[in-house]
């Protein structure tokens, strides 16, 4: 996947690129919502966070750790918006789905806990040292429980 196509896919996840609504996180939790089917996130999540481990190479380079200063600044600018409309759009689902007791603690977990991934992958991204995004994300996802 190219940069161009993360940076596209992560706009279509956040509803702010129109695409295939099949493959849109907030498409997937208005429909939820809509039809009263707890979502299935994992898909989502995996796609996001594939879309940011391309987005943490272009903007830090092949191989972070060892790289000093960002290669393409950009990419912040063109993240920004969309990853933080994701980590919004899931915390504002789960207080709508916690305050109305729609769904079932497990489904309310899950918009927790994506929503915690693609913020730590954000983050990580952020601090430019993260060779292996992925990895490394489910390395501090277990030390955090």
């Amino acid at each position: 996947m190219t940069y161009e196509e993360a940076l596209a896919q992560l706009r279509n996840h956040s509803n702010l690129q129109r695409a295939e609504d099949d493959q849109s996180l907030l498409y997937g939790l208005w429909r939820a919502d809509r039809e009263g089917v707890p979502p299935e996130l994992s898909r989502y999540v995996e796609d996001i966070l594939a879309c940011l481990a391309v987005a943490n190479r272009e903007l830090n380079g092949s191989r972070p750790s060892e790289t000093s200063g960002r290669q393409n600044f950009s990419v912040i600018a063109d993240l920004a918006y969309p990853v933080s409309g994701l980590v919004v759009g899931l915390l504002q689902r789960h207080r709508q789905w916690s305050v109305s007791g729609r769904f079932q603690a497990t489904a309310l977990e899950a918009l927790r806990d994506a929503a915690l991934r693609i913020g730590m992958a954000w983050e990580m991204l952020l601090a430019g040292d993260h060779d292996d995004l992925r990895s490394e994300l489910e390395t501090e996802w277990d030390a955090v429980v």
